[in-house]
């Protein structure tokens, strides 16, 4: 039975899973290349919304880089960039906390999106607390099916 609430027009996704991350890697959507990343599907969806939550950098320099990537296919290492998605440049002198958003039309983007994270440090003690969640949405009319674990 629908009953027009939100959550048959949004999915959340998991775009970084909470961590303190330090050594100088690449991921997308929290992991590295090598162990398993892959992209968000957006096939049903008109819209992104993709939030960080960038904690205090701590180190000697600690510089968290952090862009949208979009392909065809589910693999990252295809995926290019989405023009102007690119969140400002973090880092040790920028003081506390931060959380940063981005609004993304996807049906006008590839299939497929991805946050990927750098991080880059000249000291092994640098590190970062950081998470992302990306919010997919659709239309009013356009709901999605899906199982939500509570239903009133």
């Amino acid at each position: 039975m629908s009953h027009n609430k939100i959550a048959e027009n949004v999915k959340a996704v998991s775009a970084f899973s909470s961590e303190r991350i330090g050594a100088a890697t690449i991921f997308y959507n929290g992991f590295p290349i090598t162990t398993g990343a892959v992209m968000i599907d957006t096939r049903d969806y008109d819209s992104a919304d993709m939030i960080l939550n960038i904690g205090t950098a701590q180190g000697a320099v600690a510089t968290l880089f952090n862009s949208i990537v979009h392909s065809a296919s589910n693999n990252p290492t295809a995926a290019i960039p989405v023009t102007s998605g690119t969140f400002t440049t973090r880092s040790t002198s920028d003081g506390g906390a931060v959380i940063a958003e981005a609004s993304l039309l996807t049906k006008d983007l590839l299939r497929y999106i991805a946050l990927k994270t750098e991080v880059q440090d000249s000291n092994a003690a640098a590190t970062v607390d950081f998470s992302a969640l990306c919010v997919l949405g659709t239309a009013d009319s356009l709901a999605v099916s899906k199982t939500l674990e509570i239903d009133v």
